[in-house]
């Protein structure tokens, strides 16, 4: 699988793997497998990233929405004020 003219880590192919067998996702057609790949793809990147600058206040980790973006996420935390 590619991803960015890149090959992609089978690590990266077997985690998207077990995050569709354990959220029970299904794609409508290959073209949404892809895209919905890249995306969780992208959030591993984040996901590793804030895991590293973290001072331990938080653990990040794959959940059932790795697979959406921020905007499909309604953009992220918004400050209350």
């Amino acid at each position: 699988m590619k991803t960015n003219n890149e090959l992609v880590p089978s690590e990266h192919v077997d985690k998207f793997e077990k995050f569709i067998r354990d959220y029970n996702k299904s794609y409508a057609s290959k073209e949404e497998v892809s895209k919905r790949f890249a995306i969780f793809v992208e959030n591993l990147k984040k996901i590793e990233e804030l895991n590293k600058i973290d001072t331990g206040t938080a653990e990040y980790g794959i959940n059932m929405f790795t697979d959406r973006t921020e905007e499909e996420m309604g953009g992220g935390l918004k400050p209350i004020f």
